[in-house]
């Protein structure tokens, strides 16, 4: 090994987060409901990882924070009753999850092509907290789900750029994708949603390396 050391430095984030899912009720006909939803995000991140290299080869690990909280989605609709609807469960419901606490492990295998540049995968486990908030104009059944953590896997690759006096650049596309979550309600009509959420980042990331 030719080189080791600490380094700490922040990640600027342009991020896309798709989220499918769907909403069961807990009465009556069991009505499920079924929406999609995609927000953009820009957001800083912050890491701290360690890095071994040699020649050509080398490894990091690391991880990392995002002290930020993203929306994922905010979906509107309207119940009303009918001669067909008559679960009492009229009103206009607003429902939106956001994601937060997001922390990450991962490692980097890097193969350098010359003493400054060098190409590496990314994978990593990520652990969040989604909560998922709903409001309900009139009527009385609105339903409060809380919130529940969720992991995901990341995947990606990148340019790494250092220099001599230990500061260093990269550039990184990665993909996530987070389990199926499931909350239920304890209150109004008692439903269930499942939600699937999945990231896209283009991130370029600054640090300096001890």
């Amino acid at each position: 090994v030719e080189n080791f050391g600490m380094a700490i430095g922040g990640i600027a984030n342009i991020a896309d987060f798709d989220t499918s899912g769907s909403e069961t009720e807990g009465t009556g006909d069991a009505e499920v409901t079924t929406a999609t939803a995609a927000e953009s995000h820009n957001f800083p991140s912050v890491f701290v990882e360690f890095a071994a290299r040699g020649e050509r080869a080398g490894v990091t690990v690391g991880a990392e924070y995002i002290p930020f909280t993203a929306l994922l989605g905010h979906k509107t609709r309207v119940d009303a009753e009918s001669p067909a609807d008559r679960d009492s469960d009229d009103g206009t419901y607003s429902a939106k999850a956001e994601m937060s606490d997001i922390g990450t492990i991962y490692i980097e295998p890097t193969f350098y092509i010359n003493e400054s540049f060098g190409l590496y995968v990314k994978a990593g486990m990520t652990h969040a907290q989604v909560d998922s908030l709903e409001a309900i104009e009139f009527g009385g059944n609105s339903s409060k789900y809380g919130d529940k953590g969720v992991w995901g896997s990341m995947f990606g690759v990148g340019l790494r750029g250092t220099h001599a006096s230990g500061l260093f650049i990269k550039i990184e596309h990665i993909e996530q994708d987070f389990d199926t979550i499931e909350l239920k309600s304890g209150t109004g009509n008692v439903n269930t949603i499942k939600a699937d959420i999945d990231e896209t980042a283009t991130r370029v990331a600054l640090g300096y390396q001890f």
